[in-house]
């Protein structure tokens, strides 16, 4: 799974650990989260391709950049 490999990395080279997996914002779910800085990781694998899928991503990261965050996919 990528989000293992994700965390992985997260927790021997970030040096803020401080962050919440699968953080609820609002309806949607932020994969890797750091509220207190207001950024946020996102994995997308290949269910992201799909055409609802897309416009539920849009929607959500624009809920996101209104709110102040930063999203890095």
């Amino acid at each position: 799974y990528p989000e293992i490999w994700l965390e992985n990395i997260i927790n021997n080279e970030f040096i803020d650990k401080n962050y919440e997996y699968n953080m609820q914002f609002f309806k949607y779910k932020l994969d890797f989260a750091w509220p207190h800085k207001k950024k946020c990781i996102e994995i997308d694998g290949a269910q992201h391709n799909l055409p609802e899928r897309k416009l539920s991503d849009k929607n959500k990261d624009e809920l996101l950049k209104k709110n102040g965050w930063d999203v890095y996919v």
